[in-house]
């Protein structure tokens, strides 16, 4: 019995030795099969071919040269652009490529017809009574209203030294329309007496301020993402000088009164002589943080795949998206 015993014991242990090889085997077999197809599809995949893009190269300086006028020449179909917004900032650094001087025009057009007035002895003379002088731009936008009596002359003087002879006239015109950028703003004009033998008149006085109104309509302010109760009427030349000379800026960046029923936005200013202004500057309320721009390799194809984000404002009509951006995505091999 003792014999036939350890016969048993022994077959019995060599079964499970061979039982417990085997699934060893069976386990080796399948973590060398799962290797194969991990390496299988990392060759598939180009892992070892396209290296791996983790930062954007250095932008390239481009002269800026091309116009909307000549893109609409590129095609046979019309094109018609309502209110281009867009406003591209210029650089600090500036390249020996690029003259910035002589940029092609990047904001909407002027859409205001330009307003000469000759001035009575009316809105010169101190103390003078009547009605005042109200000047509506032809597009409905800029109005200028003078009360009598309030502009002085007294100290103006012409370019090259002199007074001012004769009659003065005052010229306003549009610079731009709409534009879009770190400032955004709704327009920019400019203000400009001559007297009866054309030469400029600078040095005007205010007794009286002049009001100026910019009559919007609400898709504007949407459209430039601004708030219509935090707009200014700035003067760029003075507030530079101003804060060059450590100087009040108050003078020359006026808040605006908002009206939401008659879609009126008003400002009193003390400073009306010959120089540029801008109506209804503000800040945009878009102030999200720019996508990084760091390239990938697409999983299936091995591609380089890079996006960059375009900021789109949205246009009467709902032509752009809701969103106000695109994403546009280049992909090369």
């Amino acid at each position: 019995m003792s014999h036939h015993h350890n016969d048993s014991f022994s077959c019995l242990l060599r079964q499970r030795l061979l039982s417990g090889s085997t699934i060893g085997f069976q386990r080796a077999l399948f973590s060398c099969l799962l290797l194969l197809l991990l390496l299988a599809q990392m060759l598939g995949n180009g892992v070892f071919v396209v290296p791996h893009a983790l930062a954007a190269g250095k932008p390239v300086d481009v002269p800026a040269s091309f116009t909307a006028r000549q893109f609409l020449h590129l095609t046979n179909k019309p094109v018609h652009f309502g209110k281009p917004l867009f406003y591209p900032p210029v650089p600090k650094t500036r390249g020996p490529s690029t003259d910035y001087a002589h940029l092609p025009p990047s904001s909407e057009p002027a859409t205001m017809k330009p307003i000469s007035q000759t001035l009575s002895v009316t809105y010169t003379t101190a103390g003078a009574t009547g009605k005042p002088l109200d000047l509506l731009g032809s597009d409905g936008r800029l109005e200028v209203v003078i009360p009598p009596g309030s502009l002085d002359f007294s100290h103006a003087t012409v370019t090259g030294g002199g007074v001012p002879v004769g009659l003065l006239t005052l010229h306003l015109s549009q610079v731009h329309g709409h534009f879009v950028g770190q400032v955004s703003g709704l327009g920019g004009y400019e203000v400009q007496f001559v007297d009866s033998k054309g030469r400029s008149v600078s040095g005007v006085a205010v007794r009286t301020p002049v009001t100026l109104i910019y009559h919007y309509q609400p898709t504007e302010i949407t459209s430039l993402g601004l708030d219509a109760g935090r707009l200014y009427l700035t003067w760029p030349a003075q507030l530079l000088a101003a804060s060059k000379a450590h100087r009040s800026l108050a003078p020359y960046m006026i808040a605006m009164r908002n009206d939401p029923r008659a879609h009126t936005l008003t400002a009193q200013s003390r400073f009306f002589s010959s120089a540029p202004f801008v109506s209804g500057t503000g800040v945009s309320d878009n102030q999200s943080p720019p996508v990084p721009l760091l390239g990938s390799v697409g999983g299936n194809t091995g591609q380089l795949n890079y996006a960059y984000p375009l900021k789109v404002p949205p246009r009467p009509g709902r032509l752009c998206p809701a969103a106000g951006a695109e994403l546009f995505q280049q992909r090369t091999q």
